[in-house]
């Protein structure tokens, strides 16, 4: 499998699917084999994309170190001496981790933010993760953290021997799109004990689409 496979059967989706009112997502489905994810068997892992394509929204919860770069990357950003106010109203938390995708927390102030939105972050697999710089030290900067989720693709398999991920929409060129699709399918093999010889099959498809196999 390479970029030319992946192109090849990008033509055929747009060729063999209509155009909606709105841009669809285009998707990578990976199927796995001698892959059992209830003995334990898992891939929990993200990969930089190159060509980066969703609209992102970011919440920051912060301290005054944190609150004027903050407020200048992020859709919303709530300060410590707010988390009071919103531990009376859950419903509103609620609604808040729904509305973003990532949230970055001042690392000195994990267990205040532990306190008041752990439970509602941790339910939706929302938590500030280390591992994608989402805790950040007072006197650090947003910026790049940012720019870093923005090219990130989460790798994870749940209950069946497969992953499945948005790799771009259709307002991109296929040679993009075909391009993200290699750099996932390469880092998987690369996380599979017996690499590519689990790679059982590779799909592609739009939002509103049949799948189309990878040869």
């Amino acid at each position: 499998m390479n970029t030319k496979t992946v192109i090849e059967a990008l033509e055929k989706l747009r060729k063999d699917t209509k155009k909606l009112k709105f841009s669809q997502t285009i998707d990578l489905i990976i199927s796995l084999k001698h892959f059992n994810p209830k003995k334990g068997e898992k891939i929990d892992d993200y990969v930089q994309i190159k060509y980066p394509f969703k609209k992102l929204k970011f919440c920051a919860l912060v301290g005054k170190e944190l609150a004027e770069n903050a407020k200048k990357n992020c859709e919303t950003t709530i300060i410590i001496d707010e988390f009071e106010n919103w531990t009376k109203t859950p419903r509103e938390i609620k609604k808040l981790v729904r509305k973003h995708d990532y949230f970055f927390a001042q690392a000195n102030l994990m267990p205040d933010i532990a306190r008041t939105f752990g439970k509602y972050l941790g339910t939706k697999g929302k938590m500030p993760n280390p591992k994608l710089g989402q805790i950040i030290p007072p006197n650090g900067d947003l910026t790049p953290a940012i720019a870093r989720l923005k090219s990130t693709t989460i790798l994870k398999t749940k209950n069946q021997p497969n992953l499945h991920m948005s790799i771009g929409n259709e307002e991109m060129k296929n040679e993009e799109i075909a391009e993200n699709a290699i750099i996932i399918i390469e880092k998987v093999i690369r996380d599979l004990p017996n690499g590519k010889q689990q790679l059982k099959h590779a799909y592609i498809k739009k939002t509103m689409s049949k799948t189309i196999k990878l040869e």
